[in-house]
């Protein structure tokens, strides 16, 4: 009679290549939390570029001076943790004097804040400096985030310390 079944030599060879494929592929698996974490920074400012642009599209079909002149981060997103409303022609002919109800935004920030902020009820850091604003914040994984927008030109850039 003759017995079947794995050897011993067999088991330990499949135990080997199993334990190698893991060294191999779990440090792909670890960083995928960083990497998603970055992404969501990329489309953040992304779309903060495209708030700026429709905002400043806006003004120039309703004819206002916000059309031409330098937009300062604050006028186009809206930073709190309420949903906000699209301006309307009328909000840029008052100078955002609050003519209709409810906050003005071209972008809620509800939303970045929920998904990569450590804590989304803190505020955002606004600094102003040589035309540019920046905004700060400290991400889920403890690094610091810095999004700035340019007034004159528009263009959004962003860092992280420690670099992603």
């Amino acid at each position: 009679m003759k017995s079947r079944g794995f050897t011993l030599i067999e088991l330990v060879m499949v135990i080997v290549i199993l334990g190698a494929l893991a060294a191999v592929a779990l440090p792909k698996f670890l960083d995928l939390k960083s990497d998603a974490e970055r992404a969501v920074v990329e489309s953040s400012v992304g779309a903060i570029a495209t708030a700026r642009i429709l905002f400043v599209t806006k003004a120039a079909a309703c004819g206002s001076s916000y059309a031409s002149a330098p937009v300062g981060v604050f006028t186009f997103l809206h930073f709190d943790n309420n949903n906000s409303r699209a301006p309307t022609c009328d909000d840029f002919n008052s100078g955002f004097g609050s003519v209709t109800p409810g906050p003005v935004g071209t972008m809620d920030l509800k939303g970045m804040k929920s998904g990569i902020q450590a804590n989304p009820d803190d505020s955002l850091t606004i600094t102003n400096a040589a035309g540019a604003d920046t905004m700060s914040f400290t991400s889920k994984s403890g690094r610091t985030v810095s999004i700035t927008v340019n007034q004159t030109t528009g263009a959004v850039s962003w860092s992280a310390t420690p670099a992603y």
